[in-house]
């Protein structure tokens, strides 16, 4: 297997349990948090709400999830640090994909 569709697998496969375990938190009424860890082998999703007193919804992380799936199934195979907003600008969201032993970025 080339090494492109190696990462494309295994990147499929963590956005795929981040999902799965969002949707399980955000049904089993687990409250929303301020900062979200997800890891699996060398890889850590972390996503920071941008203020202490603010928490990220369950919604917004099974979105983020499942739209990464779709870009990793179009070639998107890179770590990244990335904010978004909300159309009102009232809760900003810090992403962030490391790659364990690679440094901060690829």
């Amino acid at each position: 297997m080339a090494p492109n569709a190696v990462a494309a697998n295994a990147l499929t496969e963590f956005y795929l349990g981040v999902l799965a375990k969002a949707i399980f938190q955000a049904n089993s009424g687990s409250p929303e948090e301020n900062n979200i860890f997800y890891t699996q082998g060398p890889l850590a999703l972390i996503f920071v709400a941008d203020s202490w007193g603010k928490t990220i919804p369950w919604d917004f992380v099974i979105r983020f999830a499942t739209s990464m799936v779709g870009w990793t199934n179009r070639g998107f195979l890179a770590t990244y640090d990335r904010g978004y907003w909300s159309v009102d600008g009232a809760l900003g969201v810090y992403a962030g994909l490391r790659v364990e032993g690679m440094g901060p970025h690829m």
